[in-house]
């Protein structure tokens, strides 16, 4: 398998061509977020990262596309999930915001 990560993921920075976009940033907790995005390489492995970890992988289409759903990463804090093209190194990233119970059900009492 080629490209990949390694080191601080603060390091890493997007590359140009390469885009990701979620359906809705803001998530009741619990929950999963549906994705799409393009400029990977035809019909590569893409590995989804959050907090330095893979949670996710699955391939482009022959025109170096993806889309899916993921659960997101229960986190009080913004969560970035990289998306990685394992043999371009091709890459791009978005924040998640997981909405606690209290924000989800807040009734201004």
């Amino acid at each position: 398998m080629g490209g990949g990560i390694g080191g601080n993921m603060g390091d890493m920075m997007s590359t140009v061509g390469t885009a990701v976009f979620a359906d809705d940033y803001s998530i009741p907790s619990g929950s999963s977020f549906s994705f799409h995005g393009q400029g990977f390489a035809p019909s590569e492995q893409v590995v989804v990262f959050a907090n330095g970890s893979p949670i996710a992988s699955g391939m482009s289409d022959s025109s170096g596309n993806i889309s899916g759903s993921i659960p997101a990463v229960n986190s009080s804090e913004d969560t970035d999930y990289w998306f990685v093209g394992q043999s371009s190194d091709n890459k791009d990233s978005l924040t998640i915001s997981v909405l606690d119970q209290n924000d989800e059900n807040d009734s201004g009492e």
